[in-house]
């Protein structure tokens, strides 16, 4: 018959690290808890902003033929299809031909394709934290040779507290661009307000005005005004386009970067809760253990798995 044996502990220690094993058929529990402080301060760390910056010029993407044909940038919008057999481009071409007209059309313009554009700067995180938990530590002895063991963490209190401080470098290489969006909006809607925009055909007025739409309004889907908006200051003056707005902002329609900032990175977040739990096995190699009163040296082997449990720190 099996006889079992409970040993509980409490201590701030856990008693497994003076003796690693338990005898046959004992259970061995402890107890214990403690407090940990954190701090790390990491400066003057560097920041690319490529997916900005391949908003404005796009240098990853090109057609068959090697020319840059990105159609969410602002370098070369005239590539963009409206029909099987038209492009923005090619179609303003044959309307300026055949009206004796000189609509912009959207070619390549204001960027050295030489260049990427990259949107960097510098910044620094500061990082504390404190944490209080109670550890739970269970073995079993398997064998005299072998026990068998589970750690418990319990978080009852975990804070940390953020900050970040952001220096990004001024836009380089973007004002042509940006200007030449600037004029051709302004033509555009002088166009719309002359005897020739009346004259044209209906199909020819309406697909001017999708053209324009999808260009110059808020919600076109190859909109610039968020580039027309900010010009050559976007970190101060913010985004308006809804692809860098989060939906938890709606129906915000403006959004600076430090707004982005407090959002994706609050400067408190807190949790408690189960932590990993980590089971494993501990193997006298040599020798025999201490709890036999032996002064004979002494081998142990330890295996264990890690199970993450833990939840995610929130606000």
């Amino acid at each position: 018959m099996l006889r079992y044996i409970i040993i509980i502990i409490l201590s701030p220690v856990f008693y497994s690290q003076t003796l690693p094993t338990v005898p046959k058929n004992v259970f061995r529990v402890s107890f214990s808890n403690n407090i940990s402080h954190g701090k790390l301060t990491l400066s003057n760390q560097e920041i690319e902003m490529r997916g900005i910056s391949r908003s404005y010029f796009n240098d990853n993407v090109r057609n068959n033929v090697g020319f840059y044909d990105y159609s969410y940038d602002l370098y070369n919008l005239g590539d963009i299809n409206i029909s099987d057999s038209s492009t923005i481009s090619s179609y303003l071409k044959s309307i300026n031909t055949k009206y004796d007209i000189n609509l912009p059309i959207f070619r390549p313009t204001g960027v050295d394709t030489t260049k990427s554009l990259v949107f960097d700067g510098l910044f620094t995180e500061k990082i504390k934290e404190e944490e209080i938990r109670n550890i739970i530590n269970i073995d079993y002895g398997f064998s005299d040779e072998i026990t068998l063991s589970i750690n418990i963490p319990i978080i009852k209190s975990s804070i940390e507290n953020y900050s970040i401080s952001l220096k990004m470098n001024k836009i380089e290489g973007i004002d042509d661009i940006i200007n030449y969006h600037n004029l051709a909006k302004v033509s555009i809607d002088s166009f719309f307000e002359t005897s020739k925009y009346l004259s044209l055909g209906r199909l020819e007025r309406d697909t001017l005005k999708i053209i324009y739409d999808d260009i110059y309004s808020a919600n076109g889907d190859y909109s610039v005004l968020w580039a027309q908006y900010a010009g050559n200051d976007l970190w101060g003056k913010g985004f308006v386009d809804k692809r860098f707005i989060p939906s938890a902002f709606a129906p915000t329609d403006t959004v600076t970067l430090n707004e982005l900032i407090d959002y994706y990175l609050p400067a408190k977040r807190k949790g408690s809760g189960l932590n990993d739990i980590t089971i494993g096995t501990t193997i006298l190699l040599k020798g025999n253990p201490l709890w036999k009163n032996s002064t004979s040296s002494v081998l142990y082997g330890k295996l264990s798995l890690k199970i993450p449990f833990g939840s995610t720190i929130e606000l």
